[in-house]
């Protein structure tokens, strides 16, 4: 009876948390390689292994933590907030860390309350799925979240009588793809009701 039940329920595990197991298989050498940013060994170890999926994050990690390195430098703007909120967020489904991760989100955060207000990157923060999937996530990304609903309701304020289509659009595409803020889906919807 036990194991038949083992057995049942470890497919809807792997249906529910995939990328929990994806953190639960690391080797010392692999860890090592993405401490000191070794990507590409790090993806010849994992192919070696047959774990492709874990390889192609970690090609996506190289390619991303380009932002975060522009960011540390004063050189990123939007795009590059995007590509290190991507790193970090992937980081998290990889079940490694960078020794920064923790200033970076504090950094991130920060810089929020500005990139937002570009109505490119507030497109890209609603679009992509920027604040990842899981609930710690969303904790981490909490003052963005916040922020990124602000703007949305602003850009709803400004523009709903010029273009309600547009916004009406945007405010749908910002429930779908951000955690629920209560204020500011009643603060826009009684904007558009009136």
């Amino acid at each position: 009876m036990g194991r038949s039940l083992i057995f049942s329920i470890f497919p809807f595990f792997l249906m529910c948390f995939p990328t929990q197991l994806l953190a639960l298989d690391w080797a010392p050498n692999e860890r090592r390689a993405y401490s000191s940013r070794e990507f590409i060994t790090l993806e010849h170890l994992l192919v070696a292994r047959h774990q492709i999926e874990k390889a192609e994050k970690v090609l996506m990690q190289d390619r991303d933590l380009s932002g975060c390195r522009a960011l540390h430098h004063g050189a990123g703007g939007g795009q590059a907030a995007l590509s290190c909120l991507a790193f970090l967020n992937r980081e998290d489904d990889l079940g490694l860390t960078s020794p920064s991760s923790r200033v970076l989100v504090s950094d991130l955060n920060i810089l929020c309350k500005k990139l937002a207000g570009d109505p490119q990157v507030l497109e890209k923060l609603i679009s992509n799925g920027a604040f990842g999937l899981s609930q710690r996530q969303y904790r981490k990304w909490e003052p963005c979240i916040e922020e990124t609903w602000r703007q949305v309701y602003l850009t709803a304020y400004a523009n709903f009588d010029a273009d309600p289509v547009a916004v009406l659009s945007l405010f749908r595409q910002a429930r779908e793809a951000l955690p629920p803020k209560k204020q500011w889906i009643r603060k826009i919807n009684r904007l558009m009701s009136h």
